[in-house]
């Protein structure tokens, strides 16, 4: 059965420090309801080696690899999460390379008696319901609720819930937002409860009972969820910016932000635990039983299809608004012209199509008369359909998100035509997130980017250039991988952020010392960008690899000039011209190769100042009061590969936490 704690308890024994002492490898594996060896053996290539697996890498050469790997280890914990699949010649293909490796100790998760059987060498472990009490204790722990009324209604509602910790959960997250007596009544005496029909359990009604009750305004977003991947880890940002796009959020509040705003409606999915976090920041999943919720009471509205190739003579409802298709096929089978998705050019009504697959059709073309709001296309390889694709884009005038990855982008004409895609009268102006980072290449948009006034967030590959006019985009909040090149008549300089007072988060300045001109950093305005709370600044390119968080503004200072040897004079004051706002909460700097910093770092002024890293900073012995002020919120100081720091004075503040000095202090 599900939902009564198997990868709960599983997650417990992974994370159990015992467990870290004595294995040397860990690894989790999330085991797909279509059980694909090959699917399943990239996953544990990539958890093994920490690597990305390329497409056309073959079978055999990744268990070779992993055979190897494991090898390395004396002794290996595994966990397969969620196994569906009874074929045994099935698992003896994927558990190949570990019948070389030391010890390997297998965990599996399964509601299925008869994988068990095909995986079991020692008796398996049925976890039984909660008890009275301990279910209880269960919802108080997320109902949180003191009132005596409420419990004695509390009380009755777990014991309809049978002992089901899942559903005990969802009820008692959904309850912690309430406090009238009311609604607590009308969740216990729900006709729901009564239901008789196939497949109705405890489960399927708290789900039910949940969404029932939910804020109208969190209903549209947590349906829109049903469009990703089962047991898929998403990103909270591209979640939110999703929900954008679809007019689903609406601040109330004079002055917070749509951003802001839709960070509120996923943290209350969170807390109502419809949404399950994960170690990664700002990234969340799903639970399956949840998810498939999310799908039968999306289905008037989403409809996700798997396709394998060839002529679809498919249908689908006109009320359907959000379409996802995976097309599994590795060519087109249909002949040239032919529309191989033929509904996409009669279904105008549609506000979202995402579409994974290996080759590009041309039905893409086809809809110009669409009303799409978020188009995203990502894993094609076929580059001169491709470019005709991005020519039909301009058409969309409705278009608010656009993501777009393809693995193979090496055709020489993508400037061209995203400058005719910018410049074309019925140009996509409402698009508010152009995401080009999976084409794999560094991309130089065209000046005419200027004309989409409402981009708020602009995310390309590594290495692209800065356009001219990028300034006009005043809205602009994120702002990743772009190349500023200093002293360029025809590419943008750091300068053209100066207005840019949106920006948001957490930046990252690269290349530093590439700036020949001062007064050209100072344009930049850092210290009036009052939404930046993260400021990295890297003197050199190379030292970028020491911050390993990932940064909303991300900026790289290129030159075409060769740099000469640079005076510490100049050097202090580039990093004057680069003073923050005083909203500032971490702030690190890597390989400044200076004396002394500026008299602004350690201003009492950065009040809000949590974090400082100093990394690299081989000059600089220790002089000058950097850190001697009271900073009443600071709790972690990083000094880190400073060769000719001798000591430091530092203000013994009650906040301080953490003082780390590493290849420091002679």
């Amino acid at each position: 059965m599900g939902g009564v704690g198997k990868t709960t308890l599983a997650q417990v024994i992974y994370n159990d420090p015992r467990i870290h002492q004595y294995f040397h490898l860990r690894l989790w594996i999330y085991i797909y309801e279509d059980f694909y060896c090959m699917k399943l053996t990239r996953e544990i290539y990539r958890s093994i080696t920490n690597e990305p697996c390329d497409e056309d890498v073959g079978f055999d050469y990744l268990q070779d690899t992993i055979r190897k790997e494991l090898m390395k280890f004396k002794r290996t914990f595994m966990v397969f999460d969620d196994a569906w699949n009874e074929k045994h010649c099935q698992w003896d293909s994927l558990l190949v390379p570990f019948r070389s490796a030391c010890i390997v100790n297998i965990l599996l998760t399964t509601r299925n008696e008869k994988v068990a059987d095909v995986m079991r060498t020692m008796n398996s472990f049925h976890l039984a319901m909660l008890s009275k009490d301990e279910g209880w204790e269960l919802f108080q722990q997320h109902a949180l609720c003191d009132d005596e009324n409420l419990k004695k209604i509390g009380q009755k509602i777990v014991k309809k819930c049978d002992g089901l910790p899942l559903a005990i959960k969802l009820l008692g997250s959904h309850l912690r937002y309430e406090r009238n007596e009311d609604k607590w009544m009308s969740i216990l005496e729900s006709e729901l409860w009564e239901l008789d029909q196939v497949g109705a359990n405890e489960i399927l009604l708290a789900l039910r009972l949940n969404y029932q009750y939910m804020p109208i305004h969190l209903k549209p977003c947590f349906r829109y969820c049903s469009m990703f991947h089962k047991n898929e880890t998403l990103d909270m940002n591209s979640v939110v910016w999703l929900w954008m796009a679809q007019d689903y959020i609406q601040p109330k509040i004079v002055g917070k932000t749509i951003e802001e705003t839709g960070r509120e409606y996923f943290d209350e999915l969170l807390g109502r635990s419809l949404l399950q976090a994960t170690k990664v920041k700002d990234s969340f999943k799903m639970h399956d039983l949840i998810y498939d919720l999310d799908v039968s009471i999306s289905g008037n509205e989403f409809i996700t299809m798997k396709l394998k190739g060839g002529y679809q003579n498919k249908s689908i409802s006109n009320n359907i608004r959000h379409l996802a298709i995976h097309d599994q096929s590795i060519n087109n089978e249909a002949p040239k012209g032919t529309l191989v998705y033929p509904f996409l050019s009669k279904h105008v009504a549609l506000r979202s199509i995402f579409y994974y697959g290996q080759s590009f059709i041309d039905d893409f073309q086809f809809f110009d008369s669409m009303r799409l709001r978020a188009l995203l296309i990502e894993s094609f390889q076929d580059d001169s359909n491709f470019l005709n694709f991005l020519g039909s884009i301009s058409s969309l005038k409705h278009l608010r998100y656009l993501f777009i990855s393809i693995e193979h982008a090496r055709n020489p004409h993508f400037k061209d035509v995203f400058s005719s895609l910018f410049n074309s009268s019925h140009s996509i102006h409402n698009l508010q997130l152009l995401d080009l980072f999976g084409c794999g290449r560094s991309i130089m948009l065209p000046k005419s980017i200027k004309s989409l006034i409402n981009l708020r967030h602009l995310i390309l590959p590594d290495g692209s250039i800065m356009p001219c006019g990028i300034s006009k985009l005043t809205g602009l909040r994120t702002l990743k991988n772009v190349d500023v090149i200093d002293q360029s008549v025809e590419c943008g300089e750091l300068g053209e952020i100066e207005d840019l007072a949106s920006l948001t988060g957490s930046c990252c300045i690269r290349g530093v010392y590439n700036a020949h001109d001062v007064e050209g950093l100072k344009k930049a305005n850092i210290n009036r960008k009052k939404h930046i709370w993260r400021l990295s600044i890297a003197w050199r390119y190379t030292m970028y690899y020491s911050v390993v968080c990932p940064f909303d503004v991300h900026l790289f200072i290129a030159s075409t000039i060769r740099s000469e040897k640079q005076t510490f004079e100049l050097t202090k004051a580039k990093l004057e011209a680069l003073r923050p706002h005083n909203n500032l909460k971490e702030f690190g700097i890597y390989g400044y190769p200076g004396i002394q910093f500026p008299l602004w770092l350690g201003d009492p002024l950065y009040s809000k100042l949590q974090d400082i890293t100093l990394q690299g900073c081989n000059e600089w012995d220790g002089s000058g009061r950097v850190l001697d002020k009271d900073l009443p919120c600071l709790r972690n100081i990083s000094i880190i590969g400073c060769a000719k720091l001798k000591n430091i004075k530092i203000y013994q503040s009650s906040s301080l936490r953490r003082l780390f000095v590493k290849n420091a202090l002679k």
